[in-house]
């Protein structure tokens, strides 16, 4: 399925050939999430860019989930993307990656699990992976850490 493809800059040139080496199957139920079953507080960190708003046919725009907590959608980090589909190229508004937030929601476990699967508009094409993670005592402040990430936009 990827074998041949190319990506990035340059590919007209031959450059970014891809070859899937090995895949794995990973069982998400074996997994351990006891140290989110335990946690009190979390974060939640954007994997692979979330999709917000996009012009691809019959796909639906969205709104930053509920429980990602932060003061502002405008706040947040947004980069334009491009989907090319034969002769067609559709934009696509989204969340950049290493966007870290709060998590307000009361299902870290589920969100985890939901975000490995990855969430929203183009998810099958590797948009919307979310990692959620307890923010343990000796880690600083996660306000902190937020307003350090606004600071480098």
């Amino acid at each position: 399925m990827l074998d041949g493809l190319q990506f990035g800059g340059k590919r007209n040139y031959g450059y970014g050939t891809t070859m899937l080496k090995d895949t794995q199957v990973v069982d998400l139920e074996s997994l351990d999430y006891s140290r989110l079953e335990d946690g009190e507080a979390f974060i939640l960190e954007v994997v692979t860019p979330f999709v917000l708003r996009s012009e691809y046919p019959k796909a639906n725009n969205v709104t930053v989930p509920w429980w990602w907590s932060g003061d502002d959608e405008a706040q947040l980090r947004h980069r334009l993307e491009k989907v090319i589909e034969g002769g067609d190229v559709y934009e696509l508004e989204t969340v950049d990656h290493g966007v870290v937030g709060g998590y307000d929601g009361d299902r870290p476990v589920e969100t985890a699990t939901s975000g490995l699967t990855r969430v929203g508009n183009h998810s099958k094409s590797g948009f919307g992976e979310l990692r959620v993670k307890p923010v343990t005592p000796d880690e600083t402040n996660l306000k902190e850490r937020i307003e350090n990430q606004k600071s480098e936009q």
